[in-house]
């Protein structure tokens, strides 16, 4: 949920469009020499391509993400605190609360990046995520968008003074459900800030988009704001939140336990000297998989989503360890093993990940990188259970 409002997106990628359409056409022009009979080569050929199809035509959409974001912060008549959000402008005696929609809107200007404190011109605040954003850069300036520095030597020097550590920017992005392809980095951003006198010392207000406000207080206390009025809530992001968007983690993780599967179970059969056939199935599920890959991308608006990503690698676990145990091979209690094995890899390879979303690791770069080696390191133990699967096979089941 984003301001109360649920993302959504349609993407427009030519690139997309032309894969999809390529892959649904000559997947479709193969018929004719296909080795298996016309009635299920249809119907083999109308399952992998209609899914790519119907990408090709939802390719052709423009693209649209609604993300209320407070955009702007002036000083209004009587002390108050105006803030702007979608071209509706509210304001507030006190700029933390008590939100009050203006009836008109005041006129336009270009967003303060820069603002000093009244009767104290040495002494001024900057926001991180002001002027032009380079999208090359991913993330964009590091991550270091949500932020506010401080100088009091007339800009000799700065200082941070608030910030959201740059580490955790994807998370806070993620959290938004920003589709991937879909670039909205300068609605997650402080791009606009007011500096006010006040009893006893000054207060700075800064726009934070997506994000809300944060604002300092005379104490010099900073702290993130929510937006709350009638029909929009605007609220900061927790920084952690246990098992949130990774859903295109998770289905990696059930990619890995598939791919590790084919491995030790290749492996076992070899040892066995059986014959290779039974490995037909957990060859054709990698790019079944795929198949349903694109259907989840269709119908959910990111891939970060948790709760479809968890959905889709529980199944395609579930399948895998299926095809494993009912092959007629290796004796079902080594199999087992060679499955446990395989779910181990895959568990390595989610397990950093994981740590991220609470903060430990704080960058999912580190944290990819971690599971991956985990992951290969699983491999020898995936390796090591199929060589021992295959040592005892059925007698039946010899070439």
């Amino acid at each position: 949920m984003v301001g109360g409002q649920r993302a959504s997106v349609v993407l427009a990628d030519p690139a997309d469009l032309v894969a999809c359409r390529g892959l649904a056409w000559w997947t479709w022009r193969g018929r004719g020499r296909s080795p298996l009979p016309d009635g299920l080569a249809h119907r083999v050929r109308l399952v992998v391509s209609l899914p790519f199809a119907v990408l090709a035509v939802a390719a052709t959409s423009a693209p649209h993400v609604s993300l209320p974001a407070v955009e702007s912060v002036r000083a209004g008549d009587g002390g108050q605190v105006v803030i702007g959000v979608d071209e509706r402008f509210f304001s507030s005696p006190t700029g933390v609360g008590d939100w009050t929609p203006l009836a008109q809107a005041p006129s336009e200007r270009r967003p303060q990046l820069e603002a000093c404190v009244p009767g104290a011109i040495t002494q001024c605040y900057r926001v991180h995520g002001g002027g032009e954003l380079s999208y090359d850069e991913e993330p964009p300036r590091g991550g270091r968008l949500l932020g506010v520095d401080e100088t009091t030597d007339g800009g000799q020097t700065w200082r941070t003074v608030w910030e959201v550590p740059a580490a955790r920017w994807e998370f806070v992005e993620r959290r938004h459900l920003i589709p991937s392809g879909v670039d909205r980095s300068s609605k997650i951003a402080s791009v606009d800030v007011l500096v006010r006198a006040a009893p006893g010392g000054h207060e700075v207000f800064v726009a934070n988009g997506a994000e809300g406000m944060a604002v300092r207080g005379t104490d010099g206390a900073w702290r993130s704001v929510p937006v709350v009025v009638a029909g929009l809530d605007i609220r900061p992001t927790p920084l952690t939140g246990f098992g949130q968007v990774i859903g295109d983690h998770l289905v990696q993780a059930g990619l890995v336990v598939v791919l590790a599967l084919l491995v030790g179970m290749a492996v076992a059969v070899g040892r066995a000297r059986a014959r290779p056939k039974v490995l037909l199935p957990f060859a054709v599920l990698p790019a079944s998989a795929l198949v349903v890959g694109g259907w989840v991308g269709f119908f959910f608006a990111t891939a970060d989503e948790t709760g479809p990503g968890l959905v889709y690698a529980l199944c395609l676990t579930g399948v895998a360890v299926g095809l494993t145990l009912v092959q007629a091979t290796v004796p079902r209690p080594r199999a087992a093993v060679v499955a446990a094995a395989a779910v181990l890899a895959g568990l390595a390879h989610l397990g950093p990940v994981l740590g991220w979303t609470v903060g430990r690791p704080a960058g999912l770069d580190f944290a990819t990188d971690l599971g991956l080696a985990l992951a290969l390191g699983c491999s020898f133990v995936v390796f090591a259970a199929g060589w021992w699967a295959g040592s005892t096979p059925r007698t039946a089941d010899r070439t």
